[in-house]
């Protein structure tokens, strides 16, 4: 499934405008079990999923913000705790490699962050959230997707970026980043 690609212009970061660069944002239908044909765990897209990188289809249980950092701008809840619905969240990802990834929280599938996923394992979603303040805040997130041993689990390590909209015009006024993890459900 292929749909068109497109850019919207905004003041990401360019690591994660380069990341994005790299695919075009797709989606495919939500649904509890990956279609027949679907080239779901097979990050390369030959057609030969060899293990070596976990399917990204399913249930995960996020957190967001150890090691927050984030701007003072008179925000005063900006921290892990009043980012619930990703931090210590479900999230599900659904959607087709290498390009058609998408990923929502909490059961909200109204919601969702597009991503690309490479061969070499990194996983990187993009998108935006309302928060309970009515700020919209553009969210990047991702890291490497692997097999932990000492968890006995797949897991995607990386990194969380929020950049909240103050004033509505589009732009980024306040900002945080922090550790982003992702465990796989029953793996």
């Amino acid at each position: 499934m292929n749909r068109s690609c497109s850019l919207v212009r905004s003041r990401l970061p360019l690591a994660l405008l380069l990341a994005l660069g790299v695919g075009c944002f797709g989606g495919g239908d939500s649904g509890d079990e990956p279609p027949e044909d679907c080239n779901c765990g097979d990050p390369d897209g030959n057609g030969t999923d060899t293990g070596d990188i976990p399917g990204l289809w399913g249930e995960w249980t996020t957190t967001f913000g150890y090691q927050l950092f984030h701007e003072t701008c008179g925000i005063t809840d900006l921290t892990p705790e009043s980012e619930g619905w990703i931090n210590n969240s479900a999230m599900t990802i659904g959607g087709y490699a290498p390009d058609g990834w998408y990923a929502y929280f909490d059961d909200d599938d109204d919601e969702k962050f597009y991503g690309v996923v490479s061969s070499h394992g990194s996983v990187s979603f993009s998108g935006r959230h309302m928060r309970r303040d009515g700020y919209e805040a553009h969210v990047a997130f991702g890291g490497l997707v692997f097999y932990d041993e000492y968890r006995g689990r797949d897991v995607i390590e990386g990194f969380g970026y929020m950049g909240l909209d103050l004033t509505g015009d589009g732009n980024i006024e306040c900002e945080a980043r922090g550790e982003f993890t992702a465990r796989k459900s029953g793996s």
